[in-house]
């Protein structure tokens, strides 16, 4: 039944005329991205950059030049990488946010839950649908990932983390917005509920940490730098995230902590991306499971109330 769901929703999507317009916005946006970046690591004003396709680093260039020049073909996957990163959280929560409410808006909600489909499947269904045209959207922008081969490329260690955290991010922000629209009483006022939380992943955590870090409080906030995707991505590296730190002022090097973190005494290993990615997933889930309890009109928790009355009858 979930994938009954799934291919309307794709076939509702992709039958909008705004839906071209998005390819081509974002194919657009992002190309003049990555043609700006590629503008950059050939500028002059970095120092001398090495010609195209070679690897070798700037002997001229010192401090944020000298690691532009060594990581050219990094930072052009990763510009690229935060591009869809980007869109992915202006369009899966939009998206996502009608995807319940937008049939209860269209009194239609009740005949879903009338076929016999179970909320889980319901919600997996809208939801799949929303992240599965999110992720063709992206995968527009996939050739711009072609500039990043000029200078040499990027190895699997490097692109691997990096999608990765891509993925999960569209993920969880249409699990936001699906979440919202199952009690929120307008596809509207849910999608900016879930923008509310995207901008807080985004931008509240780095802000948080950075006015905790001033107050000499960095240890204590240090770990809500791990909700940031943007930080995670900078991250899938490890050698350009301890290039990045080397640049960073003392107080802001929590923002891109080491694999290796004290945690009750015990060392534990795990990369910023994968703390990152199992984050997002465990929130989506949880996210999906609620989303399910709330649309069951017949879920266990809300008849206890119904049954208790008539017991006591």
């Amino acid at each position: 039944m979930a994938g009954a769901v799934l291919t309307k929703e794709l076939q509702v999507w992709l039958r909008r005329p705004a839906t071209f317009g998005l390819y081509t916005l974002l194919v657009l946006a992002t190309g003049g991205v990555m043609v700006l970046g590629t503008a950059t690591v050939l500028s002059q004003g970095i120092g001398p950059v090495p010609a195209l396709f070679s690897t070798g680093i700037s002997p001229n260039a010192s401090g944020p030049a000298a690691l532009l020049s060594s990581y050219r073909a990094l930072w052009l996957f990763l510009v690229a990488a935060l591009c869809l990163l980007l869109a992915g959280a202006m369009v899966a929560p939009a998206g996502a946010s009608a995807a319940i409410q937008g049939e209860r808006e269209s009194h239609t909600f009740e005949l879903l839950l009338s076929t016999g489909m179970s909320p889980l499947s319901l919600v997996l269904g809208k939801l799949a649908g929303a992240v599965m045209f999110v992720l063709l959207l992206l995968g527009t922008a996939l050739p711009v990932f072609a500039a990043a081969w000029l200078f040499g490329g990027v190895g699997l260690a490097e692109a691997g983390p990096t999608l990765l955290v891509v993925f999960a991010s569209v993920l969880l922000f249409g699990t936001l917005g699906l979440f919202f629209s199952t009690f929120v009483p307008s596809s509207l006022a849910a999608a900016l509920y879930a923008y509310l939380v995207v901008a807080m992943l985004s931008v509240g955590t780095v802000a948080i940490y950075l006015v905790a870090a001033s107050l000499r409080l960095g240890d204590a906030a240090s770990p809500i730098v791990y909700l940031n995707p943007y930080l995670a991505v900078f991250a899938a590296s490890e050698s350009l995230r301890q290039d990045v730190v080397g640049l960073l002022p003392l107080s802001q090097r929590g923002l891109l902590p080491a694999p290796s973190q004290q945690v009750f005494g015990a060392v534990v290993t795990v990369p910023h991306w994968a703390a990152t990615s199992a984050l997002y997933a465990l929130l989506s889930l949880v996210l999906i499971f609620v989303s399910a309890v709330v649309v069951d009109p017949l879920h266990p928790l809300k008849t206890r109330r119904l049954r208790a009355a008539r017991t006591d009858r």
